[in-house]
C-alpha cells in the first residue's frame, strides 16, 4: 500500500473506557507492536484509540495508534515538585504503528487529548516525558524542552532509556 493511500484513508478517534477487559489488552498489544515492550494503561488515565475506517480491503476498523493521557487534577491548587505532578495535564503514552507514522495520526491524537484537557482548564500546561525518538515530533506540536535529558537506568525498554521533559502552554 502506498504512503499516499495509507494517509488518505479515513481515520477515526475513539475515547474508550478502561473498564472493559478488552481495552487494557488492546493497549498492551499495540504498545508491544510499536515498542517491543508491554506497557499497561496508567492508573486514572483516559485512552484514545485511532482507527483506520473499514474499506473494501478490511472488514473491520484497524487500530493504528493510541494515546494515554490524564487531565490535571483541579482539586490541587499548586504544583508538586515532580515534573509529572497531577497538577498538570499529562500525555503518558503515544504509540503509532511504524507503517502509519508520518501520516498525521499521532498529531490528531495529541490534538484531541489537548482539546479534552483544555476543556477542564486551559490555564494549566500539558506535559509529556518524551522518549528521545519522539522529541522532534512533540516539538512540531508546540512542546518545548524544560531541562536536561533524563537517563533512566532502570527502564526495561531502550525506547525509554533517555527521556526529555517537555511542556506546552496554551495561549
Amino acid at each position: 500500500m502506498s504512503q499516499i493511500s495509507r494517509c488518505t484513508d479515513g481515520f477515526d478517534i475513539r475515547e474508550v473506557e478502561i473498564t472493559s477487559d478488552e481495552t487494557p489488552s488492546n493497549f498492551r498489544r499495540l504498545a508491544r507492536q510499536v515498542s517491543g515492550e508491554n506497557f499497561d494503561v496508567p492508573h486514572d488515565s483516559r485512552i484514545l484509540f485511532g482507527f483506520l475506517k473499514k474499506t473494501r480491503n478490511m472488514n473491520k476498523p484497524l487500530q493504528v495508534a493510541e494515546l494515554a493521557f490524564q487531565p490535571a487534577n483541579m482539586k490541587l491548587s499548586e504544583p508538586g515538585i515532580n515534573f509529572d505532578s497531577d497538577f498538570y495535564h499529562q500525555i503518558q503514552f503515544l504509540f503509532v504503528k511504524g507503517d502509519y507514522q508520518g501520516c498525521g495520526y499521532g498529531t490528531a491524537l495529541v490534538e484531541k487529548a489537548i482539546d479534552l484537557c483544555m476543556w477542564h482548564d486551559s490555564s494549566r500546561p500539558i506535559r509529556v516525558q518524551a522518549a528521545h525518538t519522539a522529541v522532534r515530533f512533540f516539538e512540531k506540536q508546540g512542546f518545548k524542552q524544560t531541562g536536561d535529558r533524563i537517563d533512566c537506568i532502570y527502564s526495561g525498554s531502550n525506547l525509554f532509556r533517555k527521556l526529555y521533559n517537555m511542556e506546552k502552554q496554551q495561549d
